[in-house]
């Protein structure tokens, strides 16, 4: 896979497209960089987005001899789920992940915000 790069279905663009930022550039690779990912930045450049298509796409990048990541390699680095940034402007998403984090915090501060730790510093 490409460094920075995530897979989607180009034929689900209406899916998937919900989920990007419309201020970000969006570029989209296929093969050699003319088949299905142009109809997708079609429909992209259709609804607002900044899109376009690798010139000749993972092909041309490969014998361009650019890097590229294992794809096990960069599971390592994504989130199992989806963080509060990525849930863009959906409150309800937000809600959804939020409550978790405001639920820990509200704990903390009404049951242990005086706690205090005896353990042993660590001598310089």
């Amino acid at each position: 896979m490409l460094p920075a790069s995530l897979w989607r279905d180009p034929l689900s663009a209406d899916v998937w497209a919900e989920t990007l930022d419309r201020h970000t550039c969006v570029t989209l690779v296929d093969e050699e960089g003319r088949g299905r990912s142009q109809t997708a930045v079609a429909y992209l450049r259709h609804h607002g987005f900044d899109a376009g298509v690798l010139a000749g796409g993972y092909k041309g990048w490969t014998e361009a001899g650019l890097p590229l990541m294992a794809k096990a390699a960069l599971n390592k680095f994504l989130p199992k789920q989806p963080s509060l940034a990525l849930a863009g402007d959906n409150d309800h998403g937000l809600l959804k992940r939020g409550f978790v984090i405001y639920d820990g915090l509200y704990a903390w501060l009404r049951f242990a915000a005086e706690e205090r730790h005896n353990w042993p510093t660590r001598a310089a």
